[in-house]
């Protein structure tokens, strides 16, 4: 399955595959980074997470982990959890945060106005400002211009700068911020 859907978010899509069919197995293929969203699919319930750009011998392999029960983890995302490890500096504090807080850091950062940010998410405005102000208060931030600047300075939006599965409500205008 792809994170990026047009209707749901990916990682929510996963939990509930997850919770249904706890035996199901599981893989993400996507072209979003897994040292941002691998260890979020892990946690909703897949057993690979992996680049589209990787070579047909890795899908191969990986297919096959994961049909006998077992976890992939890509030689890359290995490195990247091993140095993260071996630097022994714990959690940077984005990663601290639940799924549902930095999705909506994922697009607060790329500039959605909150009213499209809850629209897309189902939730009140008042629960996406309050889940912003959580956000600015986990993160040691003040303004959301620092929420955007701190996504940046860590890598948090893919190439486009867009969230994965973020499509604006057809009645808003697009605006970017950035």
């Amino acid at each position: 399955m792809e994170i990026s859907l047009p209707d749901l978010s990916g990682l929510e899509l996963l939990r509930k595959l997850h919770s249904t069919a706890p035996r199901l197995p599981l893989m993400v293929l996507s072209l979003h980074p897994e040292k941002q969203y691998a260890l979020r699919a892990f946690r909703a319930g897949a057993m690979a997470y992996l680049n589209k750009r990787i070579t047909p011998a890795e899908l191969t392999r990986a297919t096959k982990h994961v049909l006998t029960g077992r976890m992939y983890v890509s030689s890359s995302l290995a490195v990247n959890m091993t140095n993260r490890l071996r630097d022994n500096s714990g959690k940077l504090d984005h990663e601290t945060l639940s799924d549902r807080e930095f999705e909506i850091l994922m697009l607060v950062a790329q500039g959605q106005p909150i009213r499209d940010i809850a629209q897309f998410m189902t939730l009140s405005i008042e629960t996406v400002n309050t889940y912003r102000a959580s956000l600015l208060d986990k993160l040691h931030l003040t303004t959301t211009d620092e929420l955007i600047r701190y996504a940046l300075d860590h890598q948090l939006l893919d190439s486009q700068g867009a969230e994965p599965g973020f499509q604006r409500p057809v009645s808003a205008p697009a605006k970017r911020i950035l």
